[in-house]
């Protein structure tokens, strides 16, 4: 007598059909998490295009380059036997300068997006040494010599800006009177004449940015110091400041800087060197500053929990999480022996759909 047993196993091509369904399905549901992905670039582009109209009207990211000393002086040049007279300038750095910046930030905001912006309340107290400013070749102009701070964008000052040299108060100018050094800024003219060694000088400036505060140390030794009412501080650039405190009210910090720091000597003469933040066209110089302006010390003002970068990283894990769900019901259906048909694996894509479609909703009413 003949039995015939029948096989509870399945056979191979059914296998092969559930793999291939389910193949299909995380391709469509790769779908439309591509589409929130470029929803999410999308909003991030027009977060920065909202960044910088607000700090077009309100200020750019601030750079400040510390106070430099300018002394226009001519020298005779024989040329063709004749004795032709040429113009210079030299640029002399200060022996020590003091920043103090207190910034008063706010979240500016345009549509649903939003920036920080700030308002710095800034002084600066440098001191120049003249005692080795002598040159029996050189005709020096000391009635015509200023003072230069840079600026990156100088549009955002305020107000009037106060200057002391020698404890007499002087005027300060806008621009930096064709300073090759640095571009933008300020210009304070001081009277050389009746000053022998030291010369003080101190500027308070009111001015405004948005995100970011740097500087660019010139003098041999360099204290910038940031207090701020802004709890989530980054700082950036290569020098780290050497004091910091941080707390939920604000934070106070303290950057320090030698001549090891700075990319300028004690003097040099008209363009051999320039600012990192110049932009300069000229190929000819002695010496071009090897740092980007990214690399100059500072601080940056942020949101610690940006919703854009929270979307972006969890729809990175979209496609884990819809690999490991099909994974987990296909592994219960082989090693358990339960039967799931290709509907419940459909109906476990549109419920991940759904879900993805929920994410966009919340992300596009600016819920997440």
């Amino acid at each position: 007598m003949d039995v015939t047993i029948k096989s509870n196993k399945k056979p191979q091509w059914a296998l092969l059909f559930k793999l291939g369904f389910i193949f299909i399905l995380i391709c469509l549901l790769l779908i439309p998490i591509s589409w929130i992905t470029e929803m999410i670039y999308e909003r991030q582009g027009l977060q920065q295009q909202v960044e910088k109209d607000i700090s077009r009207a309100w200020g750019n990211a601030q750079t400040i380059t510390s106070p430099i000393l300018v002394i226009p002086f001519s020298k005779n040049k024989v040329v063709d036997k004749k004795t032709v007279v040429e113009d210079f300038q030299l640029y002399v750095a200060p022996e020590n300068v003091n920043m103090v910046n207190n910034l008063k930030s706010e979240v500016r905001t345009k549509g649903i997006f939003s920036t920080i912006v700030y308002d710095d309340d800034c002084k600066i107290a440098a001191t120049f040494d003249l005692k080795n400013i002598k040159d029996d070749e050189r005709q020096y102009y000391l009635n015509k010599a200023f003072i230069i701070v840079g600026l990156s964008d100088p549009q955002a000052i305020v107000a009037g800006i106060t200057s002391d040299i020698n404890g007499l108060v002087s005027k300060s100018f806008p621009g930096t009177n064709d300073a090759d050094f640095v571009k933008s800024g300020f210009h304070t003219p001081v009277n050389l004449v009746d000053i022998k060694d030291v010369m003080t000088f101190s500027s308070v400036l009111n001015f405004r940015g948005t995100s970011s505060l740097r500087f660019e140390p010139t003098a041999k030794v360099s204290t910038f110091e940031v207090k701020s009412n802004w709890a989530s501080p980054s700082f950036i650039g290569r020098n780290l400041p050497a004091e910091r405190n941080i707390t939920s009210a604000g934070f106070n910090s303290t950057w320090k800087a030698s001549e090891f720091n700075r990319n300028t000597p004690d003097s040099w003469i008209d363009a051999a060197y320039v600012s990192s933040s110049t932009n300069m066209q000229q190929t000819n110089l002695e010496y071009v500053n090897p740092n980007i302006e990214n690399d100059l010390p500072g601080v940056e003002l942020i949101e610690t929990a940006n919703h854009y970068h929270k979307n972006l990283r969890s729809i990175k894990y979209a496609f884990l999480i819809i690999f490991l769900s099909f994974l987990m019901y296909f592994s219960a259906e082989i090693f358990q022996k339960v039967r799931i048909h290709p509907i419940q694996y459909a109906l476990i894509g549109i419920s991940l759909v759904v879900f993805l479609h929920a994410l966009t909703f919340l992300i596009r009413t600016n819920w997440l």
